[in-house]
């Protein structure tokens, strides 16, 4: 991949090391909402890209989820 598409948006984040991840964990979630007015939802598939094995969890009502409460998460942290 291009250095360039390396980033993710305004922060810098070794999108290389990811693959390290997956050698150390049974199981990755990525949580994305469609309507995050802070992170676009092409960044989520970026990061999927780099770790195959996760499952991609696509919110389209959630923003950048500023939420008191978030059931799947805790659902996936208890039943994984």
């Amino acid at each position: 991949m291009p250095e360039e598409e390396k980033n993710l948006e305004d922060f810098v984040f070794d999108l290389d090391a990811l693959h390290t991840i997956q050698d150390k964990v049974t199981n990755i979630f990525i949580y994305h909402s469609t309507n995050d007015p802070v992170v676009p939802y092409s960044q989520a598939k970026k990061i999927q890209s780099y770790l195959p094995q996760a499952k991609l969890i696509t919110f389209t009502d959630r923003g950048h989820f500023n939420l008191p409460e978030f059931p799947e998460l805790l659902e996936n942290i208890l039943h994984g």
